[in-house]
């Protein structure tokens, strides 16, 4: 297979997963009045349990100035918790409260229901395939 050939089935297939977790996302964001930066912030959340808002902004690509607004709101809907490091008060840390800890239980449950009719067409073995691709490109991505 030669380079542009693999890069242009990379680029459709992310195009293809996106597009499935987007229409996902935004029938999500619509029935629990969240947008999707919103779902996609505490995501990043949870995933790591506690994180800067700093290490957030760059985890989602957004300057801060436009990321605090969206904090601020999951604040006031007592979706995350900030709190300043102790050692340096200038760090702004997030973490999930038990609220939002529920919302992604929901969306997690949700998203099994909807990808579960796709991810049973796929044999174990092809699952296996899938799932070793996700994490070999995780891998090169994060180097």
């Amino acid at each position: 297979m030669n380079r542009l050939s693999f890069e242009a089935q990379v680029l459709n297939g992310y195009k293809e997963v996106d597009t499935f977790f987007t229409a996902f996302l935004d029938n999500f964001t619509a029935m629990n009045d969240l947008s999707s930066v919103q779902i996609k912030a505490i995501m990043e959340i949870y995933l790591r349990k506690h994180i800067s808002m700093k290490d957030l902004c760059t985890r989602l690509g957004m300057s801060k100035s436009n990321l605090s607004p969206v904090c601020k709101k999951l604040e006031g809907a007592d979706l995350i918790r900030k709190t300043r490091d102790y050692h340096d008060q200038r760090i702004v840390n997030l973490e999930l409260t038990e609220k939002g800890a529920e919302v992604i239980e929901v969306l997690q449950g949700e998203m099994k229901e909807y990808a579960q009719p796709y991810l049973k067409r796929l044999s174990d073995d092809e699952k296996e395939v899938v799932l070793k691709g996700f994490e070999y490109l995780a891998k090169v991505l994060n180097k």
